[in-house]
């Protein structure tokens, strides 16, 4: 038997209330939740221990600070995403989008006790000017272990490496006393960033570090003595390394495998004896754009247009 449309129509409408009405209860409990935890006491420690072998260790120079101070935003819209994140993360585990989140420290945080903007810093014996050096980075890219220590799980520190290439790109000075206070450079570069790379076993080892920064100490001559042409790279080398790969003391191969350059070509590189003769089944296979990655449009029209053949070959209009 059919219900009349009326009947009907009251039914749809009694669901879509009832949907509403559950909506609006999950709304107003999320909200009560969210505002419950917000506005509570934090409890941090009850589920991240501070002793044990697990611990999450507080170090002396955040001892005095709330876990909020640093990890609850600075805003009021901060504190609700924090205490949401806590609600469907922590005390409910429910997979949220961003509910790592929670842990990170935003820069707004730590300026609040370190106003670092306009001034060169001196800690640790480190001279720094975090406006100049750090734009574009998050403090917590070099500072994750401030606050606890090796328990951070993902450390990460600033590289001397970073500092010297920048600083090498843009003709800042590189001598140690500029950013160092105390130490000799021979102290320097056996802890640190450099220790590996001058270790017992630098040999092997050195080739692990950026090859810019070893002109902060080395001249070219102590590169390329075993190494050969164009080592140390320059910032420019990926664009004119064909000059020094021709060189009759290039020594590519001591350090890149073959496919290094024939990854990047596409061809076999450097060209192989006879490879003029036979280029033209390249072109037929690979294009022309395979050989202006390295050539000049001129470097081909210099013998295939400018060039007359043997028997004034060159067309000239008559039936000669």
């Amino acid at each position: 038997m059919k219900l009349p449309g009326s009947l009907r129509g009251m039914g749809r409408v009694r669901v879509l209330s009832v949907i509403i009405g559950a909506l609006g209860v999950f709304a107003l409990l999320n909200a009560g939740a969210v505002t419950v935890v917000a506005l509570a006491p934090q409890r941090c420690t009850d589920c991240h221990s501070t002793r044990g072998e697990d611990a999450l260790e507080v170090r002396e120079s955040h001892a005095g600070s709330a876990c909020l101070d640093c990890h609850g935003g600075t805003s009021a819209v901060d504190t609700a995403l924090f205490a949401a994140r806590q609600v469907y993360g922590m005390y409910l585990p429910v997979p949220t989008p961003g509910a790592r989140v929670v842990a990170r420290v935003d820069d707004a945080a730590c300026v609040t006790c370190h106003d670092v903007a306009g001034a060169v810093s001196e800690i640790g014996a480190l001279r720094i000017d975090h406006a100049s050096c750090t734009a574009g980075d998050r403090c917590t890219d070099c500072h994750s272990r401030v606050a606890h220590g090796d328990s951070v799980s993902w450390p990460r520190s600033y590289d001397m490496f970073d500092c010297v290439s920048c600083h090498m790109s843009q003709a800042q000075s590189v001598q140690c006393d500029f950013c160092h206070t105390e130490r000799s450079r021979e102290e320097r570069v056996r802890t640190g960033t450099f220790a590996l790379t001058h270790s017992a076993n630098w040999e092997k080892a050195h080739g692990m570090g950026d090859p810019l920064a070893c002109g902060a100490c080395h001249q070219a001559d102590k590169c390329s003595s075993c190494h050969g042409a164009g080592v140390p790279h320059t910032q420019s080398f990926a664009s004119n390394h064909s000059e020094s790969a021709v060189l009759a003391d290039a020594q590519c191969a001591s350090c890149h495998l073959q496919s290094f350059c024939d990854d990047c070509h596409g061809l076999v590189m450097p060209h192989p004896e006879g490879f003029t003769a036979a280029h033209s089944d390249v072109v037929e296979i690979e294009g022309q754009l395979a050989c202006e990655r390295c050539h000049a449009p001129s470097d081909c029209s210099n013998c295939h247009i400018m060039h007359v053949h043997p028997g004034n070959a060159r067309k000239t209009g008559s039936n000669r």
